[in-house]
């Protein structure tokens, strides 16, 4: 059974090319959250009233002639954000579940800075001082950061995307000119475009979605699990900036004028993703089998079916892992060795492999020392580990019974680092792992080759 995994990602850019603008952006870049300086924040915008103060010119231009003396401001800023999402399915959706995800963003940010140059007359009476100047002030700022995730056995994006095309025929969603000529979802028009859904039968009306099956009567459905996550992250700011003008007359007197224009700068980005999750088949190329050794029979003594097809490996859907054991009962025992035994940099591997495993386990670490404390943090995660010392753990695999949990780890070195990320896939959540220096300087890339097979990972500044 063929079983594709999807990976949507929705832009602003994208939005714009639909002409998707809403009231909602409308409201958004009108909308103005007045923040000024320092000074004039801490004084609730009083200084609005009493002037002088580059904050408020923006509000009274008037208020630079106030004070008898020139300005330059600049006010530094941090922005935070946090939030906390929840993936939740339809009360009818059994089998749609997830967790709730924490987010943060911290942004630096400048919300006023300018200056105002006061130039007196030296008269006592009439026009005793002018004044002009540039300012920018904040009037708004963007900032978000969300992201949930879950399983969902049920229903998929993709066949909500073929479901909302309506009537067309696919010639009609062809182009740019389909957002215009069609009533349909500019979400399922992308969809078709990109490859998300396709025809079906001999209707060019009907469509299926890239994660659902069409059955022999007829139905469609989604085949198996599905990991699904959404996103969304913005920032940005607007900034009114003016030229300003103001004369003190007196002392009594104030007239002040702006010239200004808004500056606004946005960016947002939401995603929608899903992968199959049914372990499905997987061909590894250009493997140099012949310089392979023992490995591939380690991994089989795991319960992992490998198959040499040339110089590539492929490895075929299994619903399980059974781990071998010996005649006597005894556990199997999976140890490193020099060449041509099995190399230690891959007993990390095995360690978490076995984790999903039905059965156990002794992993022994002859050749090296300390290279099993990272099993602590497989521990706090839920994986089922005995550290008999350093050199030997017990490992109990719960063959896909129990999910590990998400989690924030450190990779300590590169084994221990891409043995803490494929326990990381395999969680249940959003896991963070710092340090991945370690895991970069032995595995080139490797999200990017992951993220190929339908996984989810990200890098954080």
């Amino acid at each position: 059974m063929k079983k594709l995994a999807t990976t949507i990602l929705l832009s602003a850019a994208a939005a714009v090319a639909a002409n998707a603008q809403t009231s909602a952006d409308a409201l958004r870049y009108s909308t103005n959250d007045y923040y000024g300086t320092a000074r004039t924040m801490a004084m609730g915008n009083a200084f609005t009233a009493l002037g002088g103060d580059l904050g408020s010119l923006g509000i009274n231009p008037a208020g630079s002639a106030v004070n008898s003396f020139s300005q330059v401001t600049i006010s530094p800023s941090i922005s935070i954000v946090s939030t906390r999402a929840s993936y939740l399915g339809e009360p009818s959706l059994s089998n749609a579940y997830g967790a709730a995800e924490h987010n943060s963003k911290t942004r630096f940010t400048v919300p006023n800075f300018g200056f105002v140059l006061t130039h007196e007359t030296g008269r006592r009476t009439g026009l005793k001082s002018f004044s002009w100047g540039l300012v920018a002030n904040t009037t708004s700022y963007f900032l978000d950061n969300m992201a949930t995730g879950g399983i969902n056995g049920e229903t998929s994006f993709a066949g909500s995307l073929a479901a909302n095309v309506g009537n067309y025929a696919s010639s009609a969603l062809q182009g740019d000119n389909a957002y215009w000529n069609t009533d349909a979802s500019w979400l399922s028009i992308v969809g078709w475009q990109s490859g998300m859904i396709s025809n079906y039968g001999t209707s060019d009306k009907d469509y299926i979605g890239a994660t659902e099956k069409l059955y022999a009567d007829n139905t469609i459905q989604v085949p198996d699990k599905l990991s699904q996550k959404y996103g969304r992250q913005a920032h940005g700011r607007k900034y009114d900036i003016v030229l300003n003008y103001a004369l003190n007359f007196s002392d009594k007197l104030f007239i002040g004028a702006n010239v200004g224009f808004q500056s606004i700068d946005y960016s947002m980005n939401t995603y929608f993703k899903e992968a199959a999750m049914n372990r499905s088949s997987i061909t590894i190329k250009n493997v140099s089998y012949d310089n392979l050794g023992i490995i591939p029979e380690c991994f089989r003594r795991l319960g992992i079916k490998l198959e040499q097809r040339g110089d590539d490996i492929f490895v075929p859907e299994q619903e399980c892992y059974e781990i071998e054991s010996f005649l006597d009962g005894s556990i199997l025992t999976v140890a490193d060795a020099p060449w041509p035994g099995l190399t230690p940099d891959l007993l990390s591997v095995m360690l978490v492999v076995a984790t999903q495993c039905k059965g156990s386990v002794l992993i022994h670490q002859k050749m090296f020392e300390s290279r099993l404390f990272f099993t602590d943090k497989l521990i706090d995660m839920g994986a089922q580990i005995i550290l008999c010392d350093p050199h030997r753990a017990v490992v109990i695999g719960h063959d896909h019974r129990i999910s590990l949990k998400a989690g924030n780890m450190l990779s300590p070195d590169i084994r221990a680092g891409i043995a803490l990320l494929i326990a990381a896939m395999s969680a249940k959540g959003t896991s963070v792992i710092s340090n991945i220096e370690q895991i970069d300087r032995g595995y080139e890339d490797i999200d990017l080759r992951l993220n190929a097979l339908g996984a989810c990972i990200t890098r954080q500044d």
